[in-house]
């Protein structure tokens, strides 16, 4: 039975959770198998805590509650309440049901980047010049994604000068030492973009060092409304 799209409640003593009201028929001997999806947004431990299993009908209500997290002491059993004839009296009774209280957990990693980035360049640089950069990416993804870029262009061995970084090829907007959360657009899958960006250096005729980091994420994993936000990379 489909549960996903589930919706967040905050319930006194027991905190934020996640429900859904399903429609189902409980009938003899049949099992009714539940599946959901979690989609984690960071790496780590992910830990099923609890179950709350809650059964409404016209006449009676009940709430069958799992502390799946809880590791109690010896082995124990899932029990089930059903009524039962016992001396011609009938009552209810527990019977057991397979399965103990295991805990599933699962470790959550980050997925293996699957782009490839090449930079190349022509020297020398010279002072007060624009000099290019020529960075290439190519999508080894089996979907199209975007990419995010921050660059950062600084002097060698913390010496004092100026240095600036642009991907204007004319300078007007040159001002900075840092590109921040550029937007390199959409690749296909087995494609590559071309960008070129420029970095001037003053001053002083020293090494400078380019520091460059990508971001990306498959298109359709991306909000289309807010625009997606640096987080979704």
């Amino acid at each position: 039975m489909d549960i996903k799209n589930l919706k967040q409640e905050e319930i006194e003593e027991t905190g934020v959770v996640w429900v859904k009201d399903i429609e189902y028929e409980i009938r003899k001997n049949s099992i009714v198998v539940f599946e959901s999806l979690v989609v984690p947004k960071e790496s780590g431990d992910l830990t099923l805590m609890s179950v709350c299993l809650g059964t409404d009908t016209s006449s009676w209500k009940v709430e069958s509650n799992f502390s799946i997290n809880e590791q109690g002491e010896g082995f124990q059993r899932r029990k089930w309440m059903e009524l039962g004839t016992e001396n011609e009296v009938t009552r209810p009774r527990f019977i057991n049901l397979e399965g103990s209280g295991d805990r599933p957990s699962i470790k959550v990693i980050q997925k293996q980047a699957k782009i490839d980035f090449k930079a190349s360049h022509h020297p020398p640089a010279l002072l007060n010049e624009m000099y290019p950069i020529e960075l290439k990416i190519t999508n080894n993804e089996p979907e199209e994604i975007r990419v995010i870029m921050n660059a950062k262009v600084m002097a060698a061995d913390a010496q004092a000068s100026d240095e600036y970084i642009t991907c204007d090829s004319a300078g007007e907007e040159i001002s900075s030492p840092i590109l921040k959360d550029t937007d390199l657009g959409v690749i296909q899958s087995g494609e590559s973009i071309t960008k070129v960006i420029y970095i001037a250096g003053e001053n002083t005729a020293i090494s400078r060092i380019l520091q460059i980091s990508l971001w990306y994420a498959i298109t359709s994993s991306l909000p289309t409304h807010p625009p997606p936000a640096h987080g979704w990379f």
